[in-house]
C-alpha cells in the first residue's frame, strides 16, 4: 500500500519530508527524478507555495488533472499552526474532512 511505503519513508533512516516522501513513493509511476525528490526538502512542514503540507504540495505536482487535484485538496483539512513559521502561514494537515486520517 503507498500510504504505508510513504509513512516508513518519512519516518525512515532517509529523514525525508512528506513531500519527499510521496515524491519517492510514486517515483517510478511518474517519472520523478532524484533531482526533483532533493529539490522537495523546502517543500515540507507547511513551507511548500501558499503554507501548503508537502504531501499535499506533492499531489500537485503528480496529479496533472484540476479535477481530481481538486477533491485531493477537498480532503484536506485547512487549520493555522499553533506556532507557525509566519504569521500568515496556513498549514493543510494530511486529514480527511471527516477525521479519518
Amino acid at each position: 500500500m503507498k500510504s504505508k511505503e510513504a509513512k516508513m519513508l518519512f519516518h525512515g533512516k532517509d529523514k525525508l519530508n512528506c513531500a519527499q516522501a510521496v515524491l519517492r513513493t510514486f517515483q517510478a509511476e511518474f517519472g520523478i527524478s532524484d533531482q526533483e525528490i532533493g529539490s522537495a526538502a523546502n517543500a515540507g512542514g507547511g513551507r511548500a507555495e501558499g503554507g501548503a503540507c508537502g504531501a499535499l504540495h506533492a499531489s500537485r505536482i503528480l496529479l496533472n488533472d484540476p479535477v481530481i487535484q481538486q477533491r485531493v485538496d477537498r480532503d484536506f483539512v485547512i487549520m493555522e499552526r499553533d506556532q507557525p513559521p509566519h504569521p500568515e502561514h496556513v498549514v493543510y494537515i494530511c486529514k480527511k474532512k471527516d477525521g479519518t486520517a
